[in-house]
């Protein structure tokens, strides 16, 4: 009788250890996980940057050759209207 209970408690022991070595792997994995996330998160807001500050620029550029042309256009009417060819 003392032999069988000493069993029991011996695999209980052993069923608390693994459950607790398992919660401790769940722990390591979720750890993992969140500093992956984390980085993929770093990443994607600099990615995000660089996006915006490549629209800006080619907006910027956009304006220029809007100005550009319109300038030239007016340069063209005048001539027009002063009897030149453009």
């Amino acid at each position: 009788m003392v032999l069988c209970s000493s069993l029991q408690a011996s695999d209980s022991d052993l069923l608390n250890a693994e459950q607790r070595d398992a919660r401790l792997r769940e722990q390591q994995e979720l750890e993992a996980r969140t500093e992956e996330l984390e980085a993929q998160q770093q990443t994607t807001q600099e990615l995000l940057e660089q996006q915006d500050a490549y629209l800006k620029a080619l907006r910027r550029q956009i304006d220029t050759l809007k100005a550009a042309n319109a300038g030239s256009q007016d340069d063209n009417e005048q001539a027009t209207s002063a009897g030149g060819t453009p």
